[in-house]
């Protein structure tokens, strides 16, 4: 018989599961909004960038090809709802693929929506959980875990080039050169980042930004948690406090640097929100159904 522990991460993940689809239903709609403005734009500033790009729309997309793909993934998510199988996360995967790469068309290329790619990516090798019918058994949970580790693993990349970083000026003893060890590193890179769309740093944040420590340390605690991001599968503990430190790190980029990554935080908190702790009648009436 399946761990409790075990048994917690096939429930949380069935939750999510369901509420990725009905995110992905809201993200399609916004897609379409989004398509009605880039349309407009000339066709000679049309530069695909991506191998995906150039192989798949290599020319400016088409009204048809766009909305037929638009409504098939739309289709597709709330099939997925309540008949999930291989074939159809596969072909929605394709579809959210597509979809995703539209926007950025025009001589550009950004990481933004990453993360809901490779959830969607990874959902495919996980079974549907929606049957009470179905028994459980341990390969169910490595199949959740392992489609998490592919979400979390781009936090793990990032994190442990920047350690690598930090590493480099440690051993080079370059402190009076501005590394993320730096005490104005964090406002430097608001500074940048704001001025490069024209904005500018509050009076607020500048007196922030003159807290001593305070933002050295965050800086390398949000690194030591995206490097370990990928130990989040093997408790469900340290799950929620990764989950709490990259979503408040992609929020205040947000807020205060215009580094807009709003599709990431609402995928980590659908994936890695601890639902069978706010519903947990609904989890034993799941883990009697499946596991007796």
């Amino acid at each position: 018989m399946m761990e409790n522990k075990d048994l917690i991460w096939v429930y949380n993940y069935k939750k999510a599961y369901s509420l990725l689809m009905v995110f992905t239903v809201l993200w399609i709609f916004f897609v379409v909004y989004d398509y009605t403005i880039i349309s407009q734009r000339p066709s000679i500033l049309y530069q695909p960038i991506w191998m995906f790009q150039k192989i798949f729309m290599p020319h400016p997309v088409s009204n048809v090809l766009f909305y037929v793909v638009a409504v098939s993934s739309l289709a597709l998510s709330i099939y997925n709802i309540y008949k999930k199988n291989i074939i159809s996360s596969l072909l929605l995967f394709l579809g959210v693929l597509w979809l995703n790469a539209i926007k950025w068309n025009y001589g550009c290329t950004s990481a933004v929506g990453h993360t809901f790619v490779l959830a969607h990516l990874f959902s495919i090798i996980v079974p549907s959980f929606s049957f009470l019918s179905k028994k459980l058994n341990i390969y169910d949970s490595y199949s959740v875990k392992v489609s998490l580790i592919g979400v979390l693993v781009t936090y793990s990349m990032a994190g442990f080039w920047k350690f690598l970083s930090l590493a480099k000026t440690i051993y080079t003893k370059n402190f009076d050169q501005v590394s993320w060890l730096h005490s104005d590193a964090v406002e430097l890179n608001a500074i940048v980042g704001r001025r490069s769309l024209d904005n500018t740093v509050s009076e607020f944040m500048f007196n922030a930004y003159q807290i001593p420590y305070f933002w050295e340390v965050a800086t390398v605690l949000v690194f030591a948690v995206q490097l370990t991001a990928v130990l989040a599968v093997f408790s469900r503990v340290y799950a929620s406090f990764v989950l709490l430190i990259l979503v408040c790190f992609h929020l205040f980029n947000t807020f205060f640097n215009d580094v807009v990554f709003n599709v990431a935080p609402a995928v980590l908190l659908i994936l890695l929100f601890p639902y069978h702790t706010f519903f947990k009648k609904d989890y034993l009436a799941f883990k009697d159904n499946l596991v007796r």
